[in-house]
């Protein structure tokens, strides 16, 4: 629903309450990540020899030289699909990752669908949620409701369900079958040693009593959850569409947004999430827009690419300068005399999270963004999602 904010909470309450353990029924036996040997490299630019600069990175982290298989370039969001010969070398990798001092340009990546399921209903659900396409990134929409991915719940139950079956709590049926999965090299068993492996716990396989079910219940999910937070950032900071959001939440903990219940106005609510999430009108966003096949980036005004900084802040056209010089008025009232005078990028910051200078000035800064979105898309100033 939509009805102000208690919509937004009492939805998310439902879902972790109600929908989240439907979800993840079953998952210690069916729903672990399947492993295999795939990359996502992203790169702020592919270049045309892409296999030669995917393996010049990988080497990085890797004692050996890598053998890639294939590489799939996908230049909208400026990544690269790597396949690499085997999983050891994945696990390699991955495991180096931690110990380098250079830049983490790649992530796991996990090339099925069946197992995913669940993380796409919870996805689809936030995007629902905050009314956005769903062709809109995941990393940014969880990130906006303070959310992670079930993988990180379904990994923790897995290997808590796994330590149980290699402590013999069961019985002689449930040692005989856990045996026969290391034996013959079951693939469920081959996916608790990948995510082992990955998240630097590969002594418990050898060792399953080193690890407590209290520790796994706590701490490997908080561990999870934090390597989650360092790859949405890593991401947004070197996307394009996700730049914005980035310098929002720069400094600011891991959690639900809090303009998401101070801002009451369901329509200014959705104009901040735009703008956010890189879901508006501007050019630079249909730009990036393939579907859309718009050849420039660049504002009609002021021939400057009109970002959403530029919108709210550098654009000359006359009626968006005098809304700014409307609530520059305002806050002067507040006794907030230096707004203006801010860097580009504290301006951006303080208007989109509305709440970060004083909550006094809230109405001002709401009004503020209401009337700049009017303003520039005045033909279309009720229907703020203009990108589905």
């Amino acid at each position: 629903g939509d009805s102000l904010n208690t919509s937004l909470d009492l939805s998310l309450t439902i879902f972790d309450k109600k929908i989240e353990p439907i979800l993840l029924y079953g998952c210690p036996i069916w729903g672990v990540p399947q492993c295999n040997n795939y990359l996502r490299l992203h790169s702020a630019s592919i270049p045309v020899k892409v296999k030669e600069h995917a393996k010049q990175i990988l080497s990085i982290y890797s004692d050996k030289d890598i053998n890639i298989l294939w590489c799939k370039a996908d230049r909208v969001n400026n990544s690269i699909l790597v396949k690499l010969e085997s999983i050891d070398d994945k696990i390699r990798i991955l495991e180096n990752r931690n110990k380098s001092i250079g830049p983490c340009l790649f992530e796991d990546h996990t090339c099925q669908t069946q197992t995913l399921n669940y993380e796409k209903v919870q996805t689809n659900f936030c995007k629902s949620l905050l009314h956005v396409p769903r062709s809109k990134s995941n990393h940014l929409v969880l990130s906006e409701l303070g959310r992670f991915p079930l993988k990180n719940k379904a990994i923790r139950l897995a290997i808590q369900y796994w330590l149980r079956l290699a402590n013999n709590q069961g019985g002689y049926l449930v040692s005989k079958a856990y045996n026969t999965c290391i034996e013959e090299q079951h693939p469920w068993a081959q996916n608790i040693f990948f995510e082992l492996c990955k998240n630097g716990l590969r002594y418990i396989w050898d060792n399953p009593h080193a690890l407590t079910k209290s520790y796994v219940k706590s701490k490997l999910l908080q561990r999870l959850n934090d390597q989650y937070i360092q790859q949405s950032s890593d991401y947004t900071s070197r996307m394009d569409h996700g730049k914005i959001l980035f310098m929002c939440n720069n400094g600011m903990p891991y959690g639900q947004k809090p303009y998401l219940t101070l801002i009451r106005n369901t329509y200014i609510r959705q104009c901040v999430i735009n703008l956010r999430i890189d879901n508006s009108n501007l050019a630079d966003c249909l730009y990036r827009n393939p579907k859309l096949k718009i050849d420039t980036r660049v504002c009609s005004e002021c021939n400057e690419t009109e970002d959403v900084e530029h919108f709210l802040v550098k654009c000359k056209r006359d009626n968006l300068v005098k809304i700014r010089e409307t609530l520059k008025i305002k806050l002067e009232k507040y006794g907030i005399y230096n707004f203006w005078s801010l860097n580009n990028s504290d301006i951006v910051k303080n208007i989109l999270n509305v709440d970060s200078i004083n909550k006094k000035i809230i109405d001002p800064l709401c009004s503020f963004i209401k009337e700049m979105y009017n303003s520039r898309f005045i033909n279309n100033s009720n229907d703020v999602c203009v990108t589905d």
